[in-house]
């Protein structure tokens, strides 16, 4: 029964309309904002530098996103993740954590210190 309910429950909020990592898994380098946006709804914090903007979905739940060689990429928690468009397409994405095809000018206008 316990195990009936949790697939009952995964089932139900990957259709309702709620942000998981596995949301995530279908947005794509080149997509434009408005496809893009229309996956993840209203990000949680908005950021405008050099001519990018970076959406912050925060405390999404799921598995860690895998790459090659992750030996924690199955371990289900909440993540913070982003999305970062220019020109209106997605120029880079992931997990704060876990950047996927790192873009550097990305990464040193929103992730440098």
């Amino acid at each position: 029964m316990k195990y009936f309910l949790i697939v009952a429950l995964l089932v139900f909020t990957s259709c309702s309309g709620v942000v998981t990592s596995r949301t995530f898994t279908q947005i794509q380098h080149g997509m434009s904002q408005e496809a893009s946006m229309q996956k993840l709804g209203k990000a949680d914090a908005i950021i405008e530098k050099d001519g990018m903007e970076l959406h912050k979905y925060i405390n999404i739940y799921g598995p860690a996103l895998s790459h090659d060689g992750c030996g924690k990429c199955s371990t289900m928690r909440k993540s913070d993740y982003f999305v970062v468009y220019r020109n209106g397409q997605v120029v880079e994405y992931g997990q704060v954590d876990h950047r996927f095809k790192p873009d550097p000018v990305v990464t040193k206008t929103f992730f440098d210190s």
